[in-house]
């Protein structure tokens, strides 16, 4: 059974109108972008992303527990930088300590939402029971 969650992103005013695009290069040290296949290797649906919002969202199906992806989150990624790369990713099936598993990554996936979402407010997002924000200055906090 899956352990759904939604991990938010508080945008810095001057990001908006600003463009995005997931960089595996720029996940923290020692994290991969996962592969599901050798033949889906290169394959990347995301597409590069405007700030809109003052939120940034993204779901992610597994082990969205707070003993684990809270856990994740507050070890690997604490700064503002990592956290927006991540979300420019999109969607995902996991966030583990070695690797990001994203939806997007696979040739297969017809997800209707594998972007990330945007709000100006946080009711607009929020949706799993295990949500987490990254706020500049203050880092993660479980909602």
């Amino acid at each position: 059974m899956s352990t759904n969650a939604t991990v938010i992103l508080k945008l810095r005013k001057e990001d908006k109108g600003k463009e995005v695009k997931f960089d595996p290069n720029k996940l923290p040290k020692g994290i991969k972008d996962e592969l599901w296949s050798q033949a889906e290797k290169d394959v990347d649906k995301t597409q590069p992303i405007t700030i809109k919002g003052k939120y940034l969202s993204i779901y992610c199906h597994w082990d969205g527990y707070p003993d684990f992806l809270q856990k994740v989150l507050e070890e690997h990624y604490t700064t503002y930088e990592e956290v927006l790369n991540l979300m420019a990713g999109g969607d995902c099936s996991a966030i583990t300590s070695d690797c990001v598993i994203r939806y997007a990554k696979r040739n297969c996936e017809h997800w209707s939402n594998i972007e990330a979402a945007q709000d100006n407010t946080i009711k607009g997002i929020y949706k799993q029971i295990y949500s987490y924000i990254f706020k500049e200055g203050e880092g993660w906090k479980l909602l």
